[in-house]
Parts: C-alpha cells; structure tokens; sequence
C-alpha cells in the first residue's frame, strides 16, 4: 500500500480554460509540487487565425511549469510521457478529454476532478449550463475521483450555492470553479494524508448530451423565461440566434411579463425598446449582432434597420 502520509504530493495538473487556473491555484497554494501542466493545444483564432493558446497554458508558462498538450491521451507516447513525471496525484479541472485507465492509474494516490454540479447531478460536460437551462435554484460543486466511468467515481466533498435566475455560463463557471478551489484546499490534505474516505455516488444517473451549434436556435414558440434562460446558458457558445433576411442574427435579452397576445417571433417597439413576442411573454431585445457586423444596442440597430420591426422571425 502507498504510504499516505504525504502532505506535499507530486502533482499533475490538466485544464484548459480560465476558471481551471482557481484549481492550479490552489494547488500552488497547497505546495504540492507541479510535475506538469496538461492543456489544449494551441487554435488558430479569428480572421487573421492568429494563434491563441489556452489560458492555463498562459498560466503555466508565466509560473515557468512544464506544459503538455498531446493529441492523444491513449496513445503509448502520452502515458510513457506521464509515467517520466511520476506523478502521486492527477487533477482535472475542465479540460475536455476524457482519461483512459492506464493514464489515471499513475496517479498513485488518486485522481481527483473538479466537477462543477452536485453530482450525481448532471454529469458531463455541460453541468452549468444544465442548471441554468433547468431553472434551478442552487447547484454546487464536487470534488471527486476519477475512475472509468464518465464523472462516475466517488465524491470526496460537495459544495453548493444558490442561483439567482440572472447568471450566465461564464460567470457561474467562474463562481463554481472558485469553490472547487476552496474545496480542494480544505478537503484535499485530509484525502491524500487518508483522514477521509470517497463516498460511493448512487448509480442510474445518465450523463448529459453535449451542446451542438444548432441548439442555440431561438425557438420562439418556448416561453420567454425559457429563452432566456438559453441565452444565458449558450453563452459564449453556441449563443442565441435567429434568422432575418437570410442572415444569422445573434440576440440577447431579458424576460417582461406580458398577457397581450402576439405572434410568437414578431418584433414590436414600445416606449423606445425592442421587443421579441414568444409563446409566453414577450424578450427584451438588449443587443443585437447581424452575421458580419459589430454587435449593436438594439435601439441603434432598429434605426438603422427600421425594417425590422414588424417583422416574424422564424421558430
């Protein structure tokens, strides 16, 4: 048996976007010693397809720590790769991949993710966005380790909090990965050192389906509760769209409580704001965004598309 008295483990870390970098964090603050930062591989962004790399990369390299980003985490030369750093223990916080058994395995002492729902809610690679599109009123965060299964593995600690209705995807992300981060310090010594015991999660929870780029497509038959609700879930991707004269129209908006009966997607103006009638209430339209321009405030974009009122956009 590993002996488990250890309180500064080596450690590696696997993450790509901004809110993974509370959880390297929080290990430095730990001083468990960074053997090695996996991440995403450099994208080419934007027209200019200039060449973007992850913000923990960032991180990684600003904190002078080895950074990896193999293509594929199967392959012999990635668990070979993994194997040199000799790591006690992995975490994982929001990098999306899924970890074969022979990688986890490595991890002498465990692997531990970072998972942003009170499991075994919403297991996946969409927890926020499920709780937002859900209307719920908390969730939370769990730390947990990994096994084969898919955010199947036992919880270490649970944390959760309460939602107001308003927030969006990055912004509850950002939230919950802070408490992960607190989670991970107050919890993580007493696992690794063998104070505390994983609990089993209950079986029959089914993982969500990932997002696709036409689920952002405004059905204006829903509620506008509903709707907005997707808007802030599908930021920043896949968004919320629609279509006007043959081009993608991107819309954000908040929900006004309406009994007048309207023609689900037509656009009204009253009183100097937009409007977006649903199958129930109506959407204030706050900003627009026409396939190829500059988003615009949507009073500026009716001036210059007065057109647009009185139109039907389609569901």
């Amino acid at each position: 048996m590993y002996y488990r008295s250890m309180h500064f483990p080596r450690t590696v870390f696997l993450g790509s976007p901004s809110e993974a970098i509370y959880i390297l964090e929080a290990i430095q603050h730990l001083k468990w010693p960074v053997a090695g930062v996996y991440t995403s591989a450099d994208l080419p962004a934007g027209r200019g397809k200039k060449i973007l790399k992850s913000p923990v990369k960032e991180y990684a390299e600003k904190m002078q720590l080895p950074v990896f980003s193999p293509s594929d985490m199967t392959s012999p030369s990635t668990i070979e790769q993994l194997k040199k750093l000799e790591p006690e223990v992995i975490v994982l916080a929001a990098y999306g991949k899924l970890l074969p058994p022979e990688f986890l395995e490595l991890a002498k002492l465990g692997a531990i993710n970072i998972h942003p729902s009170l499991l075994p809610l919403y297991r996946g690679s969409i927890p926020v966005q499920a709780a937002i599109l859900r209307g719920d009123d908390k969730t939370g965060v769990s730390l947990m380790l990994m096994d084969s299964g898919l955010d199947t593995g036992p919880v270490i600690a649970q944390k959760e909090t309460a939602l107001s209705g308003d927030e969006s995807t990055p912004e509850l992300s950002q939230k919950l990965f802070q408490m992960g981060a607190q989670l991970l310090i107050e919890y993580g010594p007493e696992f690794i050192s063998g104070k505390m015991e994983a609990k089993p999660q209950p079986e029959g929870a089914k993982p969500l389906r990932r997002l696709k780029k036409e689920s952002g497509n405004i059905n204006w038959l829903k509620s506008a509760i509903q709707i907005y609700r997707e808007i802030r879930a599908y930021t920043p991707w896949p968004g919320s769209f629609s279509y006007w004269n043959n081009a993608k129209v991107d819309i954000s908006g908040e929900v006004v409580p309406s009994h007048e009966n309207h023609t689900p997607g037509k656009v009204i103006k009253f009183n100097q704001k937009i409007y977006i009638a649903t199958g129930e209430g109506l959407l204030e339209v706050v900003k627009i965004k026409i396939e190829g321009r500059k988003e615009q405030n949507a009073c500026d974009f009716v001036r210059g598309h007065p057109e647009f009122i009185g139109s039907v956009l389609p569901s």
